[in-house]
């Protein structure tokens, strides 16, 4: 079986050579991810990622701050955002991205899927600021991957979120706007 991390080599010498750094991250460094996010479960496909790239350039195929260092103050930026919005979600996100506190990128850890769903927070849509962009970690990176490249070539940024969802603490799950 092809780890996550093999693949994710793979393509970025695809689109951006074999120039590019590639600075992953240590054990320890992925297990203090769970005492400064304030959760007990890191996804696999998230560690392969972060054993990879966490260190250097993660940040750089995201286009904001999403390196290992910048973590603990992702999570709490997105806390005071959330709480100054009053903005409900679930306590055991790990907030893995940041654009100078205008988007978040997260996923849920409880349910200690592999490869999780990840959200993001807030997206310019009317009546909702949640929403759903991928299915898992993995597509979200390799799709995030390919719209850098094409940012480089370009220099314009292209993408569209799943769904418009909102977070219903009595369910505790995400639940599709509309519904």
């Amino acid at each position: 079986m092809i780890h996550f991390s093999e693949i994710v080599k793979q393509r970025v010498v695809e689109k951006l050579g074999p120039r590019f750094v590639f600075q992953g991250c240590t054990e320890e460094e992925i297990l203090k991810i769970k005492e400064f996010q304030n959760i007990s479960y890191v996804p696999q496909v998230y560690s392969d990622l972060l054993r990879v790239i966490g260190n250097s350039g993660l940040s750089d195929i995201l286009m904001g701050d999403a390196n290992w260092d910048r973590l603990k103050i992702n999570k709490e930026l997105f806390a005071w955002f959330a709480k100054t919005s009053n903005l409900a979600y679930p306590n055991d996100v790990l907030v893995f991205y940041s654009d100078l506190g205008q988007l978040f990128y997260f996923f849920r850890t409880k349910h200690q899927l592999n490869d999780p769903p990840v959200y993001g927070y807030p997206i310019d849509t009317v009546g909702s600021r949640l929403a759903k962009l991928s299915d898992s970690i993995s597509s979200f990176f390799l799709s995030r991957l390919e719209i850098y490249a094409k940012f480089i070539e370009t220099g314009r940024e292209e993408w569209r979120p799943l769904a418009k969802v909102y977070y219903d603490p009595s369910l505790d799950d995400f639940c599709l706007v509309g519904e």
